[in-house]
């Protein structure tokens, strides 16, 4: 699926990290710099090739990096277009008890959130992961070559870095799942009232209703707020 966009992403990622690239000229540059003036050179033309060196590196790295970005967004919409238009035509298809058993928020959330979701690791995660790893990988091999106790030094904070990371991240399959339920619930809920908002003008809403379970229950108490406020909740006499 999206076949035809797999060279425009190949293309985001060669860029990304070429962008990556040049914008480690700047640190070079600057070590250079201060290394002349620990020699206590003071001719700014001596600085100049440098200074040259550290603003084309920053330049090429946003013209590089923006370009990637923009290529990679491009096939991403491309072929989220594609996913959303295979479900749309798969739907009509699908026999009616599952449609009927489905409710309109988890076809939503389907439909537009999961395939929307797709759309940071398509677009960001293939060129600027790549290219985040790439980089420093190459980087930490000029510091072997350097001083191989220099890198392993650089390499000592990978450990408590992933310590501190797994810490943060213990309870989200737990903290995603309740999420991913809470929107499904919020999307059928909205809907129903979307679709019901001319029997709500017309007569005082039944108590038992999605949307006012919804409210009560503390997700959305905006509709408890904005039907007090109309007179929505009024019972008729």
């Amino acid at each position: 699926m999206g076949e035809k966009e797999h060279g425009k992403l190949i293309t985001a990622v060669i860029l990304a990290v070429l962008g990556v690239a040049c914008g480690m000229a700047p640190y070079f540059a600057a070590a250079k710099i201060i290394v002349l003036l620990l020699a206590g050179e003071k001719v700014f033309l001596a600085y100049l090739p440098w200074l040259l060196t550290a603003f084309g590196g920053f330049l090429l790295r946003t013209v590089l990096y923006n370009g990637a970005l923009g290529i990679s967004h491009r096939a991403t919409f491309s072929i989220l277009k594609t996913i959303r238009e295979k479900l749309l035509a798969k739907l009509p298809r699908l026999p009616l008890g599952t449609v009927m058993d489905t409710s309109s928020g988890k076809l939503k959330e389907i439909i537009v959130d999961q395939v929307d979701s797709m759309e940071t690791t398509l677009a960001h995660l293939f060129p600027e992961m790549t290219a985040n790893i790439v980089t420093p990988l190459l980087t930490v091999i000029y510091l072997f070559v350097l001083d191989w106790r220099l890198a392993l030094l650089s390499l000592a904070v990978f450990p408590i870095a992933f310590v501190f990371m797994m810490t943060v991240m213990g309870g989200y399959a737990k903290n995603y799942a309740g999420a991913v339920k809470a929107t499904t619930e919020m999307s059928s809920t909205m809907i129903e009232y979307i679709n019901g908002i001319e029997v709500i003008l017309r007569q005082a809403v039944c108590p038992n209703l999605a949307y006012v379970q919804l409210a009560r229950n503390g997700f959305g108490s905006g509709f408890v707020v904005a039907g007090k406020k109309h007179g929505l909740y009024a019972q008729r006499g």
